[in-house]
């Protein structure tokens, strides 16, 4: 765990405030009164994503001048503090960074659920609204409580009995994250495991995952796909093309630096006859979004839901029965 020293950002922070904090210019800001006469930061627009949760609008907490960074969390935070829920804008909700100040309490930040761009909330998803991010286009941002879907969270957390908890497990190396993971750039410079195999309905919405949208499986739903060669980017793996090919390697595996697929064990599927059940496979649904996977039978846990927080249920890298799969010590 590292310090990072942030004298040179408080001004900017203090800046932000000034854009981000205006509705409340009458008021008496939270968080300890911030640096000097100003309150807590404002929040300017957060890292969107396809699916993805970028925050924005906090209005509690105040910049530290020092913090305890980690893999999750590379920077000190000094945007979006906040110190709970109603320090956010409309529909945000205040989480853990990843951050910590020097007596080791959390730092806290606004995140949103987003979704695509819009001119009104008429373009929206039921339970979302249209509102105009600093910096960027209008967006559909997810205002209704809790949640049915995982799109309704935000990156690295799953919707769980109607509450997005936290499944963010941080790393350095694709290596370090569970099998068909990779690892990927998240917020305050930090780096977490993704799922390749996300939802997906065009390939815009794997950028950075993997280089295709398609049916892995044949179910019917679409998901980021994963090629050969991600330096050259061909057709996508799909299951059909593996069991033709090799019978003891019927699945899309996520294999090596990226989303690099080849034919494997461990895979998207529908049932146990898509699995290699001669060396002890079966399909089980280890993530919430319906979909199954390809796994050694037993395991200490068939759903993340088992898992503690900043835990998936998953295989490990090198293999093996699921288990609840932490950040690398």
């Amino acid at each position: 765990m590292a310090y990072r020293w942030l004298g040179p950002l408080l001004f900017s922070a203090a800046c932000a405030c000034a854009f981000g904090c205006g509705a409340e210019s009458g008021g008496d800001p939270r968080g300890g009164g911030g640096e000097g006469d100003s309150g807590g930061s404002g929040g300017t627009g957060g890292d969107a994503g396809s699916g993805g949760v970028a925050g924005f609008g906090g209005s509690g907490g105040a910049p530290r001048s020092v913090c305890a960074t980690s893999t999750l969390c590379g920077n000190c935070p000094t945007e979006r503090l906040c110190d709970t829920d109603i320090d956010c804008v409309t529909g945000g909700t205040c989480n853990e960074s990843g951050c910590a100040t020097e007596q080791g309490e959390p730092i806290k930040q606004c995140a949103h659920a987003m979704g695509g761009a819009c001119y009104t909330t008429g373009d929206c998803p039921s339970g979302s609204e249209c509102i105009a991010l600093p910096g960027e286009s209008t967006r559909c941002v997810r205002t209704a409580p809790g949640c049915s879907l995982r799109s309704h969270c935000f990156e690295g957390f799953d919707c769980e009995d109607g509450v997005c908890v936290d499944r963010r497990v941080a790393c350095e190396y694709d290596s370090d994250c569970p099998k068909n993971h990779i690892c990927q750039d998240a917020a305050n410079d930090g780096q977490q495991c993704v799922r390749v195999h996300q939802p997906c309905e065009e390939e815009m919405d794997c950028a950075g995952i993997a280089p295709r949208c398609a049916d892995v499986d044949g179910d019917g739903k679409t998901e980021c796909a994963g090629v050969d060669d991600p330096n050259v980017p061909g057709d996508a793996c799909l299951n059909a093309g593996c069991a033709l090919a090799d019978a003891n390697a019927p699945v899309c595996e996520i294999s090596g630096i990226g989303a690099a697929t080849l034919c494997g064990d461990y895979g998207l599927c529908r049932s146990d006859d898509d699995c290699d059940t001669r060396e002890g496979f079966v399909c089980v649904a280890l993530g919430l979004d319906g979909r199954k996977e390809c796994v050694p039978a037993g395991g200490t846990c068939s759903s993340s839901t088992e898992c503690p927080t900043r835990q998936v249920c998953a295989s490990p890298r090198a293999g093996g029965p699921p288990s609840c799969q932490a950040e690398k010590e």
